[in-house]
C-alpha cells in the first residue's frame, strides 16, 4: 500500500495559516502583558501614596521634595523618596542613608567626591515601587569620579511643584523652565492636608515620567530626576519661588520635581526646559494614551492625553481656586 504525504503546497499553506494566527495572536499576548505591567505600576503608586499618607499621621505634613544638605551650606539635600523610605518597608535603607550621611549633612550629588561613603552604600541598590514595569528607559546611570563610579536607580515617578499658572511661579529658572510653589511638594517645607484647599481629591501630587522626550533638533533625551543622582538629590537651596522672576535662588536648577506646564504625554519639546536639570519635565509613560498619577487622597489615576492642558496645571495646583474633579 503506498503512503501519501503532505505535498510542499500543502506544507506551506499550513506554515502561512500558522503565522498568521500567530500574527493575530501576538497583539493580544502583547496587551494581556502591558495590562499587567500598568497594573504593577498602579500598585506601586499606590503603595507611595498610602507611605504619603502614613508619613502625613507621623509628622502632620507631606514630606518636603527636597531637604536643605550639609546643616544649609550649599550641597544638594536628601529628596522626598528618601524620607518616604521607612514607609515603603525599607526603614533599614533610610537608617543606613542617615547615619552614613550624617544626619543627612553630607551632599547628596552623588557624582562628587564628597559623596563617596554614599556612593558606596547606594550602589545597585533598588526599590521596586520607585520603578515603572513598562518603562523603556535604564533603570540604572552610573554615577560618581573617575575610578570611584557606581550604578544608581533612577525612577519613573515625578514629583509635582504645581503648574506655571500659579501665583507663585518664577519664571526665570534654568534653560527658561519656570518653578511653581504651588504643589503639594514644595521646597524645605511640608504640605499639610489643610493647605490643599482645592481638596485632596481634586490635586495630584505625583505622576509617571517613564518615556524618552524628543528635542527640537530631534535628538532622544531622557529626563527623570538626575541622571547621575536618581531619585536621591534634591535642590542645593532652602528658596521657594513667590511670583518674582529670580526668586527661586543663585541655583535655578531642579530635581526630581517638576512644574506643570505641557499636556499629559507632551513627548516633542522645542526648547531646553524640559531636560533634566530645568523644571518642566513632562508627565508621560510608556502605557498608551496617558500617565498615572497619584492623588492627595492616596487614590491612582489615568490622566489621558486628551486631558485640557489648563485643566492638568488646575489639578496640579493645591489652593488656587479652580477646583476641577480628576477624570
Amino acid at each position: 500500500m503506498q503512503r501519501r504525504g503532505f505535498t510542499l503546497v500543502e506544507l506551506l499553506v499550513v506554515i502561512a495559516i500558522i503565522g498568521v494566527l500567530i500574527a493575530l495572536l501576538l497583539p493580544a499576548v502583547q496587551q494581556a502583558r502591558e495590562a499587567a505591567r500598568r497594573m504593577s505600576c498602579s500598585n506601586n503608586l499606590k503603595q507611595i501614596g498610602l507611605a504619603l499618607h502614613n508619613y502625613h499621621d507621623t509628622f502632620n505634613t507631606f514630606p518636603p521634595s527636597s531637604i536643605a544638605g550639609a546643616a544649609n551650606t550649599g550641597a544638594h539635600g536628601p529628596t522626598a523618596w528618601v524620607s518616604l523610605l521607612p514607609f515603603m518597608e525599607q526603614g533599614a535603607l533610610f537608617n543606613q542613608i542617615k547615619t552614613t550621611s550624617n544626619n543627612f549633612r553630607m551632599t547628596f550629588w552623588l557624582g562628587s567626591t564628597g559623596s563617596s561613603p554614599l556612593r558606596a552604600i547606594l550602589k545597585d541598590i533598588s526599590v521596586d515601587g520607585y520603578w515603572c514595569p513598562s518603562s523603556p528607559l535604564p533603570r540604572f546611570e552610573t554615577a560618581g569620579p573617575s575610578g570611584d563610579t557606581v550604578s544608581i536607580q533612577q525612577t519613573d515617578y515625578i514629583l509635582i511643584a504645581g503648574s506655571d499658572n500659579h501665583i507663585t511661579t518664577d519664571h526665570a529658572a534654568t534653560n527658561s523652565s519656570y518653578i511653581s510653589d504651588g504643589g503639594v511638594f514644595r521646597n524645605f517645607v511640608g504640605t499639610s492636608f489643610r493647605d490643599i484647599t482645592d481638596g485632596t481629591s481634586n490635586t495630584f501630587c505625583i505622576a509617571e515620567q517613564s518615556g524618552f522626550t524628543t528635542d527640537g533638533s530631534n535628538k532622544t533625551f531622557d529626563g527623570r530626576g538626575h541622571p547621575v543622582s536618581g531619585w536621591y538629590m534634591g535642590a542645593k537651596i532652602t528658596a521657594r519661588p513667590n511670583g518674582t522672576d529670580g526668586s527661586w535662588g543663585a541655583d535655578t536648577r531642579c530635581w526630581n520635581i517638576t512644574t506643570v506646564r505641557q499636556g499629559i504625554g507632551t513627548s516633542v519639546i522645542g526648547g531646553n526646559w524640559a531636560k533634566a536639570d530645568a523644571c518642566n519635565t513632562p508627565i508621560q509613560s510608556a502605557h498608551p494614551g496617558g500617565a498615572l498619577v497619584i492623588v492627595s487622597d492616596a487614590s491612582i489615576r489615568f490622566l489621558p492625553e486628551t486631558l485640557d492642558v489648563n485643566v492638568g496645571k488646575n489639578l496640579a495646583d493645591r489652593d488656587d481656586g479652580n477646583v476641577v474633579q480628576l477624570p
